[in-house]
């Protein structure tokens, strides 16, 4: 009986039938017996290995998509539309518009929003009809581009230098279909700012955060 391949020897030598991301099946031609082709099925899971030895290529197929199906279908269901991330990212921000001594401090007049996707480690401002919406005649917001950081100041509003604060929406974790946790701060100067994870639920077709927990200070 041919040796448990790695994955190295698995991606080498063998076919790709299913990826999952966690899971993987490779297919491996093993040496014949009595003349009857045979197949090494090499399963990878979350770091798991093991193989099966079959007679028929089709039984591999079968059972990679029968172990593979689970964790699809859980990937699957946790994964939101970018209607309900954005929905989601509003609701965080408003949040923190109303709901933190950072935004109630004496000598904010402007609130910037920056949007962080930390997978690709960039950022980006809001769509502009974000940035209406938050404009509801109770506070200035901005685009986070149209705000600066000046060490003497902290941060400022382009051109004008009028003393702002930054609202920043960082990683978004999926749960479920209507359960999301979002990481984001506040930050005002190099020792004014606090990071926060920001627990939503979807009800009533609506994302509300339902806890708030600090996780840093400066």
């Amino acid at each position: 009986m041919p040796q448990t391949p790695d994955n190295s020897t698995a991606r080498a030598s063998g076919t790709l039938l299913v990826d999952g991301g966690n899971f993987q099946c490779w297919r491996i031609q093993a040496p014949s017996y009595n003349g009857q082709e045979r197949t090494l099925a090499h399963f990878s899971r979350q770091g798991h290995m093991f193989s099966i030895l079959t007679l028929r290529s089709y039984f591999v197929i079968t059972l990679a998509l029968f172990l593979a199906l689970p964790p699809l279908l859980l990937i699957a269901g946790k994964a939101g539309t970018p209607e309900d991330v954005l929905a989601a990212r509003e609701a965080v921000v408003r949040y923190q518009l109303t709901s933190s001594e950072f935004a109630s401090a004496d000598g904010v007049d402007t609130f910037c929003v920056e949007f962080i996707d930390t997978s690709a480690e960039t950022k980006s401002d809001p769509p502009q009809e974000l940035i209406q919406r938050l404009n509801d005649g109770r506070h200035k917001v901005r685009k986070g581009s149209d705000c600066d950081y000046n060490r003497g100041y902290g941060v400022v509003v382009k051109g004008s230098n009028s003393p702002g604060l930054v609202l920043r929406v960082e990683g978004v974790t999926w749960k479920t279909d209507t359960s999301i946790a979002i990481t984001g701060r506040y930050f005002r100067g190099a020792e004014n700012g606090s990071g926060h994870m920001y627990q939503l639920e979807k009800r009533g077709g609506k994302w509300l955060v339902i806890e708030e927990r600090l996780t840093w200070v400066s």
